[in-house]
């Protein structure tokens, strides 16, 4: 009995083996035709996320087996996202690794129409606001340094292979992917002009005799004109007061702050009542609502769920914008910090957003802004006409007169967590303030284009 015991465990070890190297191919061939078939989408999707091209691929070709799994042959799905919550697309069930009573049952996974849909979809599982107290730390790594994103996508919880980061460099490295990290978008759609030339050459020649067929496909389409018309200016409307993505902070549903907001339509857009909304956020009612901040949809927490024990005070912040940053409750962040409310914490003061505080942090007094008065200059209404003029460039996002908002970044902030604010892309950010690098200083003032 115990020699047929060990003859099964061994066939057990070698059929174990044989589907490790199915899912994770060592076939050069198969890699660099698969990687000659997506380095476009790959390159594409990391000038638009920050997402390294060789990452992408990298991990394409160890979860689909450089396109040949079952997954991806029948539902295009290269990464192996599952379903989840919020998936509403085609769907495939397959066995992976979801138990039920101590049985292995079939898992979602998500399907798509093609394999370019899937590297698409990847980029936006990972750049997904509600997620981003799991992946963004990510984005702050350089996009050349593909190591680091590797240990990091292990960190965050992306495989459960201890080895994974190990496996994804050596894809890497043995298929030389990383050069697709140094290519710029003009790179690669020289690359496929060069290859795409003579096949549009050859088509048009044969083409030239067949000419009185093209009017015939022409004049069906022209009583069709005014009906795209009507139906792009119905898209723009509707664009514009619905099509606004809700995310969440400390795990509660909000949105962004947009010009023309109030807390009535709000309320009406989110059908929300307008006092369940005034009391989320800690308001009156009376305030103006600042472009950029954050707008609870839901009851805010009583503490942060993040990792982070404090906030550190900045640009005179006030106790309700940092409630508002982190989605905790203004009476509980008072109780922590055991202030009164109405009492407003001095700069570079730590504010508690989880555990309490022993002692009060030193308060901000109308006192120190006189002393700051009287050092400028001795006659007050001089000094009075400039403290307002200064005073205008304070606020952090000011309407442009490009049709923009103009967002003074804070200490800390990256490229990454400005577009996911706005609900704007990385590279479009760039093109907008003309940056050549992901690099920001604290204080630069970037254009935000709505």
């Amino acid at each position: 009995m115990s020699k047929h015991f060990l003859l099964i465990i061994i066939l057990c070890i070698f059929s174990m083996n044989v589907s490790w190297s199915a899912n994770y191919p060592d076939n050069c061939v198969d890699n660099q035709s698969y990687v000659q078939k997506f380095k476009k989408i790959a390159v594409l999707e990391m000038h638009r996320s920050g997402i390294p091209a060789s990452i992408k691929l990298a991990q394409a070709i160890l979860e689909s087996g450089s396109g040949k799994s079952d997954l991806a042959v029948k539902a295009h799905n290269h990464f192996g996202i599952k379903c989840g919550s919020d998936w509403k697309g085609a769907t495939m069930r397959k066995k992976d690794d979801d138990y039920k009573f101590g049985i292995r049952v079939k898992s979602c996974f998500r399907s798509y129409k093609n394999p370019e849909e899937s590297f698409i979809d990847h980029t936006k599982f990972l750049t997904n606001p509600a997620k981003a107290n799991r992946y963004g730390f990510l984005f702050k790594y350089d996009k050349k340094d593909y190591k680091k994103w590797a240990k990091g996508l292990k960190k965050a919880g992306y495989a459960t292979n201890p080895k994974y980061p190990k496996l994804l460099i050596k894809v890497i490295e043995d298929n030389n992917l990383h050069q697709y990290d140094l290519m710029s978008v003009e790179d690669v759609k020289g690359e496929l002009a060069m290859v795409k030339k003579p096949k549009t050459k050859e088509p048009k020649r044969p083409s030239k005799p067949s000419k009185p067929s093209k009017p015939s496909k022409k004049e069906p389409k022209k009583p069709s004109k005014p009906d795209f018309s009507k139906s792009k200016t119905q898209k723009n409307k509707n664009n514009t007061s619905q099509n606004r993505k809700i995310f969440h902070v400390n795990d509660v549903k909000v949105v962004t702050v947009q010009i023309g907001d109030t807390p009535d339509k709000l309320a009406k857009r989110y059908k929300v009542s307008k006092s369940k909304l005034l009391k989320y956020n800690d308001l009156s009612g009376s305030e103006t609502l600042k472009v950029g901040t954050n707008i609870f949809l839901q009851n805010k927490r009583s503490s942060s769920r993040k990792k982070q024990n404090f906030h550190e005070v900045r640009d005179n912040e006030t106790m309700h914008d940092i409630s508002q940053i982190y989605g905790v409750r203004l009476s509980k962040l008072y109780k922590r910090n055991k202030m009164k409310r109405g009492q407003q914490p001095a700069n570079d003061q730590r504010i508690n957003i989880r555990g309490k505080r022993y002692k009060a942090p030193k308060l901000r007094s109308s006192k120190e802004k006189i002393v700051e008065n009287k050092e400028n200059s001795k006659p007050k209404p001089k000094n009075n006409v400039k403290e307002k003029k200064e005073t205008k460039p304070k606020p952090k996002e000011e309407r442009s007169k490009e049709d923009g908002i103009i967002h003074t970044v804070k200490e800390g902030e990256t490229l990454y967590r400005i577009s996911r604010k706005y609900e704007v892309s990385v590279d479009d950010i760039k093109k907008w303030n003309k940056l050549k690098t992901n690099n920001i200083d604290k204080g630069q003032q970037l254009i935000i284009k709505k």
